[in-house]
C-alpha cells in the first residue's frame, strides 16, 4: 500500500488541490483509477474524506463555502476602501462659483435623464430646457455612462447651484420646515444629511458631505460603480427633498442646476454636466408652460391661434419707486424667553442663513459692517447652545 501510494504521488501533481497529510490518507482509502477518475470529472458537491478513527479531514462543500465567505470579505473591504476614498473627497466652498460648462472630459462622460411624456409620472425631462420638473421626495433616474474607463477608482458628485450669478455663492439648502427634526423625511436620517436638499436613496455608499453652516457647499459623493453585464450604464435615482418655492433660507423660487462631475480620487475633475431642475406640484403643467415661453422668446411670436397682448409702459405717475425702509438701518434688542432647546436651535439657524443671504446682497455696502456683527452675535448663541 506505501509502494502504491509513493508511486501515485509521483505521477500526479496533487499539491495544488491537497494539504500532504490529505494526500496520504487519500491514497491509503482510495485507488489509483478512482482518483483519476475524480480528477477527470467534476469534483462532487458532497465529498468528504475521513481518517481511520472517523474523523473528518476534507469538505469539499466547508471548501466552497470558505472561498465565497473570502470573496464576499474581500467584496466587503473594496466597497469599504471606496466609501472611504469619497469621503476624503474635500468640500466645496461657497465662495468659489462652479462651471456650469459641460464638459466630456477624457473618457466621454455622459449624463442623461431617463425621458417620460406621461403626465402621472411625478417626474418629467424637457430635452428642449435641459431641464427636469418632479415633485419633492419622489425618486427620478440617471444614466451614468464612460467610454474608455481607466483602471483606477472614479467618484460622481452632484453639487446644487443657483443659475443666477448673484447668487451663485450661495449653498442650496433647505427650508426651515423641511429641515426640522419632526419632519417625515428626515426619520432615521443623520443630521448631517438633514440640510442636504438632494438625497441618493439608491446608493448606500452615497457619501453627503460639505456644511451650510461652515460656508460649503452640500454636495453628495460616491464610487462610479461597474456596469451590469449587457449595458453601458450605470443608473442611480435621485428626490429632492424641498420645493422650489420654499421659503428662505431655501430656494425661494430661484433658478436652481445640478452640477454632475466625474473625480478622481484626488478630487480632479474629468467631466462636468448641467441639469436644469424645478421642484413643483405639477411637473407636466410647469414643463409645458416653460417650453412654451421659451418657444416664444427663440420665435419672437405668440402661439398660433392666440393674439398677441400689446403691452404699453406704465404712466410715469403710477410708476413704483422702491424707497429704502429706515427700519432696514436699525439695531433691535430682543429679551425674552423661549421654550424648548430644539427649537431655539432651529432659529438660531434661520437666523444665521438669513444674515449670510443679507450680506451677499449688502457686500460692499455700509450696513456689510452691522450685519457681519449680528452675524457674529448669532453664532455665538448657537455655540452657547450646542455645550
Amino acid at each position: 500500500m506505501s509502494q502504491r501510494s509513493h508511486d501515485f504521488t509521483a505521477s500526479l501533481p496533487l499539491s495544488d488541490l491537497f494539504p500532504e497529510e490529505i494526500q496520504q490518507e487519500l491514497f491509503s482509502q482510495v485507488g489509483s483509477q478512482e482518483i483519476n477518475d475524480l480528477l477527470v470529472g467534476e469534483m462532487p458537491g458532497n465529498l468528504m474524506m475521513v481518517d481511520g478513527y472517523g474523523n473528518e479531514i476534507y469538505n469539499h462543500n466547508e471548501l466552497i463555502h470558505d472561498e465565497n465567505s473570502l470573496k464576499t470579505e474581500d467584496l466587503d473591504s473594496k466597497n469599504d476602501f471606496m466609501v472611504q476614498m469619497a469621503r476624503q473627497l474635500p468640500p466645496l466652498p461657497t465662495n468659489e462659483v462652479l462651471s456650469n460648462e459641460e464638459y466630456v472630459g477624457p473618457h466621454d462622460f455622459e449624463v442623461s435623464v431617463v425621458p417620460n411624456h406621461k403626465s402621472k409620472y411625478p417626474w418629467v425631462y424637457s430635452g428642449i430646457l435641459n431641464k427636469v420638473f418632479m415633485k419633492m421626495n419622489q425618486q427620478f433616474p440617471v444614466d451614468f455612462k464612460l467610454k474608455n474607463r481607466p483602471d483606477r477608482s472614479l467618484f460622481i458628485r452632484i453639487t446644487p447651484q443657483y443659475s443666477a450669478h448673484h447668487n451663485a455663492n450661495e449653498a442650496v439648502c433647505r427650508c426651515i420646515q423641511h429641515n426640522h427634526h419632526n419632519d417625515p423625511t428626515n426619520i432615521g436620517i443623520d443630521d448631517n444629511v438633514k440640510q442636504h436638499v438632494i438625497r441618493c436613496p439608491s446608493n448606500k455608499q452615497a457619501q453627503y458631505v460639505g456644511d451650510s453652516n461652515q460656508n460649503q457647499r452640500l454636495s453628495i459623493v460616491f464610487p462610479l460603480s461597474t456596469p451590469q453585464v449587457g449595458i453601458e450604464n450605470v443608473r442611480e435615482t435621485f428626490q429632492f427633498v424641498c420645493k422650489s418655492s420654499c421659503p428662505a433660507p431655501g430656494m425661494q423660487r430661484r433658478a436652481t442646476e445640478v452640477i454632475f462631475t466625474l473625480e478622481d480620487e484626488l478630487g480632479r475633475i474629468l467631466g462636468r454636466k448641467c441639469l436644469q431642475v424645478r421642484v413643483c406640484s405639477c411637473p407636466k403643467r410647469d414643463k409645458d408652460k416653460e417650453e412654451t415661453e421659451a418657444q416664444k422668446a427663440n420665435n419672437g411670436t405668440a402661439p398660433r391661434g392666440k393674439k398677441r397682448k400689446v403691452e404699453h409702459p406704465p404712466p410715469a405717475s403710477s410708476a413704483k419707486v422702491l424707497m429704502p425702509q429706515p427700519d432696514a438701518s436699525r439695531f433691535f434688542q430682543l429679551n425674552m424667553q423661549l421654550f424648548g432647546k430644539n427649537c431655539l436651535v432651529d432659529i438660531m439657524n434661520f437666523a444665521e442663513k438669513t444674515y449670510y443671504y443679507e450680506l451677499g446682497l449688502h457686500r460692499g455696502m455700509p450696513e456689510e459692517a452691522a450685519l457681519r456683527d449680528s452675524l457674529a452675535k448669532v453664532q455665538e448663541v448657537k455655540k452657547q447652545l450646542s455645550q
